[in-house]
């Protein structure tokens, strides 16, 4: 259980690094490839993080004093996804005689 725990804090790790180079390479203007992160989360996301979708990321914190280190990396987590913009559109509608005709 250990060992799971750490494979995902180091796949969201890796998420975040992630998203922060892909705003920067959007700052700068620079091509940006998922390739460098070979993580699941992030190439399971890439089509998330700059295709035409409306990407959400919540973010859980405690007020517990217990928690307090545990809530900053989750707000800091957070902060990152609230730099990365994306440009969703709406797909054309498709005629429904159009959708059968290209139905296997």
């Amino acid at each position: 259980q250990a060992l799971r725990g750490l494979v995902t804090n180091y796949s969201l790790m890796m998420l975040s690094a992630c998203v922060r180079a892909l705003v920067e390479s959007r700052r700068k203007r620079t091509p940006f490839s998922f390739r460098a992160f070979i993580v699941d989360l992030p190439l399971l996301l890439q089509e998330s993080l700059t295709g035409d979708a409306a990407t959400a990321c919540f973010v859980c914190v405690s007020q517990a004093p217990a928690n307090v280190s545990s809530s900053k990396y989750a707000l800091d987590f957070g902060e990152v996804f609230a730099q990365l913009s994306t440009r969703p559109r709406r797909n054309a509608p498709v005629p429904r005689i159009q959708m059968l005709k290209e139905a296997p």
